[in-house]
């Protein structure tokens, strides 16, 4: 068993160990099962490497996509696909800051419940994109 630095008491004495870890995303309890992350043998301390850190983030929005029974960013890039539009076309049509659908499709932030709404209809009912197409180009004669 490889032993590494501790970050907080600095004696070499940190091992990998997994645990089940209770946790809070924006205000939603998270349990998440078979977290890997070290814990110094010395101090006690428990910490994730750089690596751990990324997975850790990584399954917890995953487990709060499924919680709340969000879309999966595969799902979304199948919509955003099926209509031919890119990230900023869909992000233009949601009326969306830059770079907030390459979020969502690369798993790094959660897209709302509401939001989450609109793709789901704009899957079922074409004519919904039709419609917010219709609603952008008004909004550029406007301005």
């Amino acid at each position: 068993m490889e032993k590494i630095i501790c970050a907080v008491c600095n004696a070499p004495e940190a091992i990998e160990v997994r645990k089940t870890r209770e946790t809070k995303y924006k205000q939603m309890p998270v349990v998440l099962k078979d977290v890997s992350l070290y814990e110094c043998q010395r101090c006690g301390e428990e910490f994730f490497s750089a690596t751990q850190s990324r997975e850790f983030f990584r399954r917890l929005k995953e487990e709060c996509r499924r919680n709340l029974g969000l879309l999966s960013p595969e799902h979304i890039i199948a919509i955003r696909r099926r209509y031919n539009l890119n990230q900023d076309d869909l992000e233009k049509l949601l009326g969306m800051g830059q770079k907030v659908v390459t979020r969502w499709e690369r798993g790094k932030v959660l897209q709302t419940k509401p939001v989450d709404d609109l793709l789901r209809l704009m899957e079922q009912l074409p004519q919904i994109v039709e419609k917010l197409r219709e609603f952008r180009r008004q909004e550029e004669h406007t301005e």
